[in-house]
């Protein structure tokens, strides 16, 4: 009893360390493991010089890689995707059961694709494991891991991302009504806009968007703010319209308050984003009235948080006009682009269909099981299920138009336009056209989550090194151990 008088206090402190340290750390945790599964492993490689050209070229290139891969790294064609995500770049995905055989089928890919290419380089490799205990006791119920602390730090000591992100909206509409109509066909409708926005630029008028309703009706909408400037705005914009189409009038000039509900509605859609990325703890909150602060701790790539997080994502299904006819063409990166041409053969520029084709269906019909993958050539491709009442409605449509053609936009852009074979009952499809397999799953992201219900832009992008961080952590850490041995 004396010695527990005596050294109470201190074994009081080390139980309440010890305990502290199996909360934080968690060395030391109990249940069976799970199963080991296979992890999907991604291998980019890059080539001295392109190894592809144009379409044929390529597709001969990837089943060239298959064979290599087959015969000198024993990865069998069903169990590896190979992709080109450009002319000299080659994307290769397969599943590995460790780290050990991770690294060792890095090397096996090299040297399998030097014996067709002279120079291919290994430039990136992920694969993400689940943590494995270092040992385990009574038949794995009890599994020691080797201690990592549980503390989720902050942007500032473990670095990262941060993102200031702004609702695109424009403040102020004027709209316009011409005594005849200054347009005979959609194209030239098009036109207009756009030598009106042009003009509208030189002029310094902020964010300028142009639309014609009609051949004999126009609206502008801008981000001017102020009243007086939309009075003045409205003023030189009738001015130029007489001057350039002829007698017009200036019907109304209205301001347009931004709806609080669509802001925090992005802020849900753009924290579904994050989750997706399979980032953990971010930050993500409303500033001010149209802006949006996101904070991602220990994230690495900025451009892809970018790319994810400012895209809007709408995703449209459209019926095609009967008198546009889909071509694809080949860029520079044998891509494939789609375009349209009318019956003469002339081309037609996408604005024009996208605005005369019919909405048949939106991404709001999908169910968030969207899955990026290859098919049987090695191109990416995203599948997709649409829910009960958006199947019903392809299933529908697609009876009715066979050998007609439904195009596939992705935030205005034709990704794909396939020609409908028969009716599509099952509520599943496939979207092609993308560029690489990173784009595909960007794609699925994006899809899964829902899109945007206003566009954002990027205001502030700041990467924050973790440097601070880990020297303020390790002095903390030294400090700790210093004051424990001195009590």
């Amino acid at each position: 009893m004396a010695l527990l008088r005596r050294y109470g206090s201190i074994l009081f402190i080390l139980l309440v360390v010890l305990i502290s340290f199996l909360i934080v750390f968690k060395p030391i945790r109990l249940g069976r493991e799970a199963g080991r599964e296979l992890v999907p492993a991604t291998y980019e490689v890059v080539f001295p010089s392109p190894v592809a050209e144009s379409e044929a070229e390529k597709q001969k290139a990837i089943e060239e890689a298959k064979d290599l891969l087959a015969r000198e790294a024993d990865l069998p064609g069903e169990e590896v995707s190979v992709t080109l995500s450009a002319r000299d770049r080659m994307v290769i995905v397969t599943k590995v059961a460790d780290e050990e055989e991770f690294r060792e089928i890095g090397r096996d890919i090299v040297e399998a694709l030097r014996k067709k290419w002279k120079g291919a380089q290994l430039v990136r490799k992920v694969a993400h494991f689940p943590e494995r205990p270092v040992a385990s006791l009574l038949g794995g119920t009890i599994r020691i891991y080797k201690p990592k602390p549980r503390i989720t730090l902050g942007l500032d000591l473990a670095g990262g991302v941060q993102l200031v992100l702004r609702c695109r909206y424009k403040p102020t509409m004027h709209e316009f009504k011409f005594k005849r109509p200054i347009a005979k066909s959609p194209e030239e409708m098009v036109r207009i806009e756009r030598e009106i926005e042009e003009w509208l630029r030189e002029k310094r008028i902020k964010g300028p968007d142009v639309e014609m309703t009609a051949p004999d009706r126009l609206i502008v909408r801008t981000e001017t703010k102020r009243p007086s400037q939309r009075k003045w705005e409205a003023q030189i914009i009738l001015a130029h319209l007489q001057r350039r189409y002829g007698p017009a009038s200036h019907e109304r000039t209205e301001a347009i308050r931004l709806d609080p509900r669509m802001v925090e509605r992005a802020k849900e859609v753009v924290r579904r984003r994050i989750d997706a990325l399979g980032v953990a703890e971010a930050k993500v909150q409303r500033q001010g009235a149209d802006r949006i602060l996101v904070e991602i701790p220990g994230y690495t790539d900025p451009e892809q948080a970018l790319r994810v997080l400012g895209k809007t994502a709408l995703l449209e299904f459209r019926h095609i006009p009967k008198k546009y006819t889909p071509k694809v063409e080949m860029d520079e990166f044998g891509r494939e682009r789609t375009y349209f041409v009318d019956r003469e053969g002339r081309r037609v520029p996408e604005e024009v269909v996208y605005r005369e084709s019919r909405l048949v269906l939106t991404g709001a019909n999908l169910k968030p099981t969207a899955m990026a993958s290859t098919d049987e050539v090695g191109s990416p491709i995203v599948h997709f299920e649409l829910d009960s009442k958006g199947a019903k409605i392809f299933a529908r449509f697609t009876r009715r138009h066979v050998g007609e053609f439904l195009g596939i936009f992705l935030d205005g852009r034709p990704v794909c336009v396939p020609r409908i074979e028969e009716a599509i009952t099952g509520g599943k499809g496939i979207i092609r056209g993308l560029e690489s397999i990173e784009e595909a799953s960007e794609l699925q992201v994006l899809l899964n989550a829902g899109a945007l219900p206003i566009p954002l832009d990027v205001v502030e992008n700041r990467s924050v090194s973790a440097m601070l961080g880990k020297d303020s952590v390790d002095r903390s850490l030294k400090a700790g151990m210093i004051g424990f041995a001195c009590v």
